[in-house]
């Protein structure tokens, strides 16, 4: 069990070998847990943002699937597919904030609406510009020498699909739900 399920052939935007850890408001368990069953359950309610599909033997004997109404640490395993259903946008009332921590070696591509240079290398800056903006939902932290000499940061108002890439620490500061 050490390489991740397969994600299927019609399910899209999954990543294999990530797990989400927190925001679960509700589990589907047998049967109807199935990475195709996941997302389509996620799909057809409208608070569900993201997914996660643990095979069986990992949480119970049989396969769970589990849907994410908020912010989720992403951990890298080979249990699980983790699916990312909403990009959603930035929302006119107060966001919520997220109980997730910065997710380490994730990048979160696309969505950026301002990007610029840190004068040091440290995640914290960029995760702190997000905070303090209110049209800023996520960020992503380049490392230094990557795409310039100096680290960057990337906002975005809106969520993108989150993918394993050691070049990055991201986070997600506000969910955008009313």
């Amino acid at each position: 069990m050490r390489v991740p399920p397969p994600v299927p052939a019609g399910v899209t935007g999954a990543q294999p070998g990530i797990e989400l850890e927190g925001g679960t408001y509700r589990y589907l368990e047998g049967a109807d847990a199935t990475p195709e069953a996941c997302q389509a359950a996620c799909r057809a309610e409208g608070q569900c943002l993201a997914w996660d599909y643990a095979r069986p033997g990992i949480f119970a004997p049989d396969a769970r699937c589990f849907l994410k109404n908020s912010a989720s640490t992403q951990v890298v395993g080979p249990c699980c597919i983790a699916g990312f259903e909403r990009q959603v946008a930035a929302a006119t009332s107060t966001p919520a904030a997220s109980s997730s921590g910065p997710m380490l070696n994730t990048d979160l591509r696309g969505s950026s609406y301002r990007n610029f240079d840190l004068p040091t290398d440290k995640a914290t800056l960029c995760q702190d510009a997000c905070k303090a903006d209110t049209q800023c939902l996520a960020w992503t932290y380049v490392h230094a020498g990557l795409q310039d000499a100096n680290a960057r940061c990337w906002l975005k108002n809106i969520i993108p699909p989150a993918s394993a890439n050691s070049c990055c620490i991201s986070g997600i500061e506000r969910t955008g739900a009313k």
